[in-house]
């Protein structure tokens, strides 16, 4: 499976500026991000991607959209592969406005209220991690034809590796995995 890490956000540029939180609650992306993304589709047009997994945050959905036309894709929301839960972009936006805002992905699996109420640990994360990998390899067979957009901290969390925005990771478990593609931007 592959693993990306979404575009640059409103959160990510404020944050790298002042290197405090922002207060900016489910950030979409920014140009530079959607910029990324386009860049990392590049990447994809010659596989045979299946599917796609991704966080229900507003930045890993956009860019989703932007890496395939998720009118044909078969699209799945997970929070598993959501973010370590920590600062104001990690409060997430309830389901019925994400309903409202993407109207053609089901969201039928997830909570009104799908994210965490306290901060999590990395072992909570790993834990996490540990369970979406489990479930994702009974549930796709083939899972070289898998997309799944997530975030820096669950990306590390199964990979030991701290991802760029519009990185790629081709993963394979209990083997040394490495980072596969970066946009240049």
């Amino acid at each position: 499976m592959f693993l990306v890490r979404h575009g640059e956000s409103e959160f990510n540029q404020a944050f790298r500026k002042t290197r405090r939180d922002p207060g900016i609650i489910d950030p979409p992306l920014t140009p530079l991000g959607i910029q990324q993304i386009q860049q990392t589709a590049d990447f994809f047009r010659d596989k045979d991607i299946q599917f796609c997994v991704s966080s229900p945050y507003q930045r890993a959905l956009q860019t989703s959209a932007v890496l395939f036309d998720l009118t044909i894709q078969n699209l799945t929301v997970n929070f598993l592969a959501s973010e370590q839960f920590g600062f104001s972009c990690d409060v997430g936006s309830p389901r019925s406005e994400l309903e409202k805002k993407w109207p053609h992905i089901d969201f039928e699996n997830l909570a009104e209220v799908w994210w965490p109420s306290e901060p999590e640990t990395e072992y909570a994360v790993g834990k996490r991690g540990a369970l979406f990998l489990r479930e994702t390899s009974n549930r796709f067979l083939n899972t070289d034809k898998l997309v799944v957009v997530s975030h820096w901290g669950f990306i590390k969390s199964v990979t030991d590796l701290s991802l760029e925005n519009g990185s790629v990771v081709e993963f394979r478990e209990g083997i040394l995995n490495c980072v596969v593609y970066q946009p240049p931007l």
